[in-house]
């Protein structure tokens, strides 16, 4: 049973300190991403869509 996600018996990813999870063979790095970044951009994308959304109900004939 493998208990971590990113361990595999045919292609194994090590833990690397500050960079994420690598696996050499493939040259792959999974980097931890900038959680608060990535939030604050879904969050003004979905503020927009919304207000658009809203604006275009309100607009009168």
């Amino acid at each position: 049973m493998v208990t971590n996600p990113a361990q595999s018996a045919e292609r194994p990813f090590v833990l690397e300190t500050g960079v994420g999870h690598v696996n050499r063979e493939l040259g792959v790095i999974i980097a931890p991403s900038c959680a608060g970044i990535n939030f604050m951009i879904a969050l003004f994308l979905a503020t927009i869509a919304g207000l658009s959304a809203v604006g275009q109900t309100l607009i009168l004939p």
